[in-house]
């Protein structure tokens, strides 16, 4: 895998957790907003376009 691919599955994994914690908090406390957890879900697909992309790109 290259640096490239490694940082963005690293980012993606990351960026999952924290979606997947502030899912948590809305549940428990309601601490995240909704437009925040919007806000994540979105980077989070455009991370996963992103490494999908660069794979392919790789693999061409």
């Amino acid at each position: 895998m290259k640096e490239n691919n490694k940082n963005l599955y690293n980012n993606i994994e990351e960026l999952r957790k924290t979606l997947n914690n502030a899912s948590i908090d809305v549940l428990n406390d309601n601490i995240f907003k909704h437009e925040e957890i919007v806000s994540l879900s979105e980077k989070l697909d455009e991370l996963i376009v992103e490494y999908i992309l660069s794979n392919e790109n790789e693999e061409n």
